[in-house]
């Protein structure tokens, strides 16, 4: 079950890479011909591509505080490492809050796994496998401090009760989740149409990579906006150590996309994500291909 656990935690930390958190770019040369913080210029991680259409507005989350938004992700994991070890459908109930907003309208957001359960699904392997130990991840806290413009600055985690001390690094890359609930915004208007690109360097599990997530505004009404996006994910060849055994990770690539809404009153988003990652893993003297495709749903839970 190892396996497992690590491909699932390094593919939600890289979905959650897919969106938003500032990383670490470099502001690029303006190519628009306009003042920097337009079309055409990387700042604070975020390149916008295209303004869009008008009408034009400044998008911004204005939550109140005290608001509670439950939400529900659904996470099926396939793994191919020579053998397949396809995880049955992970479903991980999350109870997301607004304790405190400023008042310049930076929100202390919190978030707690409030179940985790497994569902069988074809191919994967039995539910009953991953019984009690699913159960060691409720309880687990997330909080941060997000801007009105969905960036993520203090994250931390506090494990939950049941958890033991060897999962906690593992349970770390959760925070990556927290930020699914808040996609980073343009620091300009836009309006349908508008795309911009996020860059962010991610560390899982002693493994590097960075992802690349293109966003399209695809509609806008009132304090609901939709969108589709797509991914692409690369990593230099790198020597990793986990439980005690290294191994040698090459020709790191992945790549996907999905869509989904996003409120920017509630905090509420829903969406279908899917991301393949592969890569060539030896260790032991053994050289071996690694694929996995992974697939997130999240949905309101009532």
């Amino acid at each position: 079950m190892r396996s497992i656990s690590l491909a699932v935690m390094s593919l939600a930390l890289v979905v959650a890479g897919c969106s938003k958190e500032p990383s670490r770019t470099t502001e690029a040369p303006d190519v628009s011909g306009s003042a920097a913080g337009t079309a055409g210029t990387v700042k604070d991680g975020l390149e916008v591509l295209s303004e869009g259409t008008a009408p034009k507005r400044l998008l911004r989350y204005a939550v109140p505080k005290g608001t509670h938004t439950p939400i529900e992700m659904a996470l099926d994991v396939d793994i191919d490492a020579g053998i397949k070890q396809n995880a049955p459908t992970m479903v991980i109930g999350m109870d997301i809050s607004v304790d405190d907003v400023t008042s310049d309208g930076k929100m202390t957001l919190r978030s707690e796994i409030t179940g985790v359960t497994a569902r069988d699904r074809p191919g994967a392997i039995s539910a009953a496998m991953l019984k009690g130990s699913l159960d060691l991840m409720t309880g687990t806290k997330m909080t941060a401090i997000v801007g009105p413009d969905g960036s993520f600055h203090d994250a931390s985690l506090e494990v939950g009760p049941k958890t033991p001390p060897a999962m906690k690094e593992q349970l770390s890359s959760m925070t990556g989740n927290l930020e699914r609930v808040a996609m980073q915004l343009p620091k300009v208007p836009v309006g349908v149409g508008a795309k911009w690109r996020a860059t962010k360097q991610l560390e899982q599990n002693g493994m590097n990579m960075t992802t690349t997530t293109t966003f399209e505004i695809t509609a806008i009404d009132g304090d609901k906006i939709s969108y589709k996006s797509t991914v692409a994910v690369t990593g230099p060849d790198q020597t990793i150590s986990t439980g005690g055994i290294s191994a040698k990770i090459s020709s790191i690539t992945g790549g996907g996309g999905g869509s989904g809404t996003i409120d920017l009153a509630k905090l509420a988003l829903t969406g279908t994500h899917e991301v393949s990652f592969g890569a060539t893993m030896a260790a032991g003297g053994e050289t071996t291909p690694l694929k996995t495709q992974m697939k997130l749903v999240l949905s309101p839970k009532s």
